[in-house]
């Protein structure tokens, strides 16, 4: 049975806009929830993580709107760093046991 934990991440007050480098006060765009997979010992755990998409207020600068960063959560995935660390080593660990 999958268990599935919502997380709210923390908005904070500043955030740096990665395109141009500028410190300002965080003007939030738009806050969505994005499924990730997590490894547990017992059961299979989905989390339900807050995602806060925000706006840059720098004028010249090219992209308008990014993503706050979760911490364990790599861009664009679907499962978090810890879960895929384990999986790798895992097979590592399997293929080390084959004749060679």
């Amino acid at each position: 049975m999958t268990k599935i934990k919502n997380i709210k991440t923390r908005i904070p007050k500043r955030c740096i806009c990665p395109s141009c480098g500028l410190k300002q006060k965080t003007k939030i765009n738009k806050i969505y929830y994005k499924h990730v997979k997590d490894i547990c010992l017992d059961e299979e755990i989905l989390l339900n993580v807050r995602m806060v998409n925000v706006r840059c207020l720098n004028k010249a600068c090219e992209r308008r709107t990014f993503n706050l960063s979760v911490k364990g959560i790599s861009k664009l995935s679907r499962s978090t760093d810890r879960l895929r660390s384990e999986a790798i080593s895992s097979i590592v660990r399997d293929n080390s046991s084959l004749p060679r």
